[in-house]
This record gives C-alpha cells, structure tokens and sequence, in this order.
C-alpha cells in the first residue's frame, strides 16, 4: 500500500520557484528544498531523480496555459476587454524585483532547450493566443471595439505584455500591474469604439 504524500508535488515546484528567484539556481540542492519543505533530501531524491529533472518538472508547470486564467477574469468581469486587461494584471503581479526574474530565466532557458518543454511551450501560448481572439471578437460583438482583425490584435497584445514586463525591468517605473495595463490599452485605444474609447 502507496503512502499518502504529506506534500504535494505543486508544492514543492513553487517551492522551488521562490528559492530559484531569492538564490538563483546554482545554490539549490536537495537540502536547501529539504530545509523549505520539511520533507528529507531523500524524499525529494526520490519523487524528482535529480536536480536537473527537478527543474524541467517546475518548467512544465510553469507553462500552464494562460487560458484558464482568462476564463475566470471573462467569469467574473462583464466586459470581455475588462477581462483581458485583468488577465494579463494578474500575471504582471508575479514580477516583482529583477533578481527574482533574472534568476527565473533558467526555466525560460529549459522551455526553449528542453524538447517536450519546448512543445508545451508553444502549445499553451497558441491556446493564450486563441483565447485572446475570442474575448477580442466577444468585444466587437459588444460594441466595445470596431470590427477589426482580432487575431492580429490578439498577437499584438500578447507580444506587448511580454515585452511590457521586460521594459518594466529597465524602467521601473509604477508597478508592473500598472506599467502593463498602460501598455496594453495603448495598444487598444486605436480600436474601441464610441464610449468605450476612453
């Protein structure tokens, strides 16, 4: 009979993400994590093998599709250009200092090294990308926007929020929630329509 896990494997992968962002990721062990966790070196040994797997394993997690997040923003805002605005805020608000997301870039690095990473890498951005151009096209519906091309704005959004927080890094101007916000109706402003163009 399987013991049960007194710690959860997600857990333990933010764990590692804090310790990553406060150290970097040359000072991560097993025992560091141990030390986090409370769970013994040779547990986590024996869930993840090694370190490196250990870090493809947070890799993965962190890829998790951006969707789900502007589900719950369209779920709870009646405005779907509301929704995608606080999406991406949402996501703004996990950078917090350049040291902790210089030292997170080894995650970025296996995303793009990593073959199986990789693939998750493009299929979560590509469901992103498509669920943009929904909540885009909800908005015409709406009136919210002119009819445009939606799938090029769509694109347009998500390659300014990314690089939004990369300008943040260099700016640091406001928080990274207000810098991305600004950016991004920047961009929108040239498409909304009547009322809305505010």
């Amino acid at each position: 009979m399987s013991r049960i896990r007194t710690i959860s494997d997600e857990k333990i992968l933010n764990a590692t993400i804090e310790l990553v962002g406060r150290h970097g990721v040359d000072k991560l062990t097993f025992a560091s994590l141990s030390s986090h966790t409370g769970l013994a070196p040779a547990t986590l040994v024996q869930r993840f093998g090694t370190k490196q797997r250990l870090l493809t394993a947070v890799t993965k997690h962190c890829l998790q599709s951006m969707a789900p997040t502007l589900v719950a923003a369209r779920d709870e805002y009646a405005s779907p250009l509301q929704a995608i605005l606080m999406a991406f805020t949402s996501m703004a608000k996990a950078v917090t200092s350049v040291k902790e997301f210089a030292n997170g870039q080894v995650f970025f690095y296996l995303a793009l090294t990593d073959k199986e990473a990789n693939a998750l890498l493009h299929k979560s951005t590509m469901e992103s990308l498509e669920k943009i151009r929904q909540l885009l096209n909800e908005a015409v519906q709406a009136k919210e926007l002119r009819p445009c091309d939606t799938a090029a704005l769509a694109l347009s959004l998500q390659t300014t929020y990314e690089g939004a927080i990369t300008t943040w890094l260099i700016y640091q101007q406001g928080t990274t929630e207000e810098w991305v916000t600004n950016r991004l109706v920047e961009v929108l402003t040239p498409y909304k329509n009547g009322k809305y163009n505010q």
